[in-house]
């Protein structure tokens, strides 16, 4: 068989959940010189799946892929040594393999680099080439890029606040599937932030969010709207249906909106042990107004 026809009935393999057969076959194809084979064996060997796990093998085998022409090996090593995931935090080995995986054209790379020098936080700061890397990242479509172009522009941090530059930025990466560009596009219209107030468009933006994966700030935006009249006619049952999809994400303010519904019986039967547990869920993470509201009523 050819490289190429192991690689795929590897991949079949492992998707029939047959991991010791398609890691014997990652193997054959590894002794053929295939980078994509050692690159599936570093995930073997980083999850302990059909062998023991063993990080200074997955790590070897990366820069083996690597040397093989599996550019994407590169900013897999990047992250490895950066993040400390599989060996001791090496920020110049990261950068090393960042610039690297940038050279072969990697733009995720440029991205992390990008905010490695911005943050300044593991490595001197340098803005200017943080924010040279991360337009470049911007100008190729790359949508994390896009938002934090934005984001930079909105809040005026690192770059000269330019509300007109950072919706700019908040569209494309919106168009690419960033939920909360569009959320910061709804505020920014909404609340009329360096631009005329459109409730209209601040309100179709949260929508937009949602449709993209129920971001929950704008599932809590879009319920404060029904439960208080803003810019749409007063709605317990929307406003209600609303927070609780908060309910199954990281987002105590939409916890505590959803128990203070439950606790008044707004858009839903009256449960006070429910409220009782969804406000306190919002207490335990530090929300103030729950914890006042607690106090009061409980």
């Amino acid at each position: 068989m050819s490289i190429e026809e192991y690689i795929t009935k590897a991949n079949d393999l492992y998707n029939q959940k047959r991991y010791k057969e398609s890691f014997e076959v990652c193997l054959e194809a590894a002794k053929m010189g295939s980078g994509t084979a050692y690159s599936y064996l570093a995930q073997y060997y980083t999850n302990g799946l059909a062998c023991p796990k063993d990080y200074q093998k997955a790590i070897e085998c990366y820069k083996k892929a690597a040397e093989l022409g599996d550019i994407y090996s590169y900013y897999n090593l990047g992250v490895i040594y950066e993040k400390g995931v599989l060996c001791p935090i090496d920020i110049n080995q990261s950068i090393h393999y960042y610039e690297l995986a940038i050279d072969k054209g990697i733009v995720d790379a440029k991205v992390n680099l990008a905010v490695l020098y911005i943050d300044g936080t593991k490595t001197p700061r340098d803005t200017n080439k943080g924010l040279k890397l991360m337009e470049e990242a911007a100008e190729v479509g790359f949508p994390l890029a896009l938002f934090n172009m934005g984001l930079y522009y909105y809040v005026g941090e690192f770059v000269p606040l330019d509300i007109n530059k950072a919706i700019n930025y908040f569209l494309k990466a919106g168009e690419k599937g960033i939920s909360n560009a569009y959320v910061n596009l709804g505020n920014i219209y909404f609340n009329g932030e360096g631009v005329r107030v459109n409730q209209k468009l601040g309100f179709e933006y949260f929508l937009k969010a949602i449709e993209i994966d129920n971001n929950p700030i704008a599932c809590n935006n879009v319920g404060l709207c029904y439960a208080n009249a803003w810019y749409v006619r007063e709605d317990g049952y929307k406003a209600f249906l609303y927070f609780s999809k908060t309910l199954d994400a990281y987002y105590p303010d939409g916890w505590f909106n959803a128990g203070r519904c439950y606790y008044y019986g707004f858009g839903v039967k009256r449960d006070m042990k429910l409220a009782k547990y969804w406000i306190e869920q919002a207490m335990k993470e530090g929300n103030e107004d729950a914890k006042e509201f607690y106090n009061q009523y409980f």
